[in-house]
């Protein structure tokens, strides 16, 4: 293999930086090459395996750099924003909510370099926002609690007797206590969070029912939450809601839905505009998180009724559908 060819099995295979961390040092010797340098798991490099031949990988991974005891992770605040570099001044990449897991890769400084179990974004989170365990961990606490999700906008918790509101989708794993659910978790961290908050079974039918609470909620780039959405971070919300994985950002999301006709179209079917996705609420209406509104609005997407609308409607990619019933 030619290192020309190495570096487009690259690009094909692993080229989406959100998705995974590498950097590589790559010296033809003779009919074979040799690859130094450092990648994020081995996940990663046994999808580059299977694509080339003729290659010595002599690279650093960097989640067996971890000690096992730190090398997964949760998130113990509202939400915790991922960045794209280790600085509190730099893009906002993605946030994870409250409960929401990680598979440590690389600390540095007062940050952690993290890979979010749900979408497998790769950014950078302020260490203080999680606590950190064994891999194993995480299996210990799915299978020792039922899985609760919250169900409301917010909901206010109890954590170590500190009281936080928590937003929609959070996902935990406790016992049910009388009027309350109750969780332990690493670090002496105890949880109690209202049963009347919380739903122990969710499906896509139950978005239906929700997704109108977040009408007004302020636009954020990159913002995953009820405290802030963009337009993907707001769908993948919902699906997430009815434990479905989509990817999180709208171009990923659109190679991962199927296409359909427009006169197929139906609750719950993402529409995909450049760089923008929304989600089909039935009437011709399309709820989104968008700049022109600044938040979570309906638009009359098949029979527009404004200027903004009519752009909607000329600029449509594609309708796609993730689910099928």
């Amino acid at each position: 293999m030619k290192k020309h060819e190495f570096l487009d099995v690259i690009d094909r295979t692993i080229g989406d930086k959100r998705l995974f961390f590498y950097g590589f040092e790559v010296l033809e010797e003779g009919e074979r090459l040799i690859v130094s340098g450092f990648i994020d798991t081995h996940d990663t490099l046994n999808l580059i395996l299977k694509n080339v031949e003729d290659v010595v990988f002599q690279v650093k991974i960097l989640e067996d750099m971890i000690s096992p005891a730190l090398a997964a992770g949760m998130v113990i605040i509202p939400v915790a924003d991922m960045r794209k570099d280790p600085r509190f001044r730099t893009e906002r990449v993605h946030q994870l909510i409250f409960g929401e897991f990680v598979k440590v890769l690389m600390f540095e400084n007062e940050y952690a370099l993290v890979k979010d179990v749900r979408t497998g974004f790769i950014g950078y989170i302020q260490r203080s926002h999680m606590i950190f365990f064994p891999k194993d961990t995480i299996t210990e606490l799915k299978e020792n609690g039922t899985q609760i999700t919250v169900s409301e906008r917010f909901s206010k918790i109890e954590i170590n007797d500190q009281e936080i509101f928590i937003p929609f989708g959070s996902k935990l794993f406790a016992l049910e206590s009388e009027k309350f659910w109750h969780l332990s978790l690493p670090n002496r961290l105890t949880v109690k969070i209202r049963a009347e908050d919380v739903s122990t079974k969710t499906t896509f039918e139950d978005v239906e029912k929700k997704w109108h609470l977040f009408l007004g909620t302020p636009y954020l780039w990159g913002g995953a939450s009820a405290y802030g959405y963009d337009c993907s971070g707001y769908v993948g919300r919902l699906y997430d809601y009815a434990n479905i994985k989509i990817p999180r950002d709208a171009d990923l999301q659109q190679n991962f839905s199927h296409k359909i006709e427009e006169k197929d179209v139906r609750f719950g079917d993402l529409i995909f505009f450049p760089g923008h996705v929304g989600m089909y609420v039935g009437d011709g209406n399309m709820v989104h998180a968008n700049l022109t509104y600044g938040g979570v609005s309906i638009s009359r997407i098949l029979n527009p009724q404004n200027r903004y609308e009519e752009n909607l409607r000329k600029s449509i990619l594609k309708f796609g559908r993730v689910i099928e019933t």
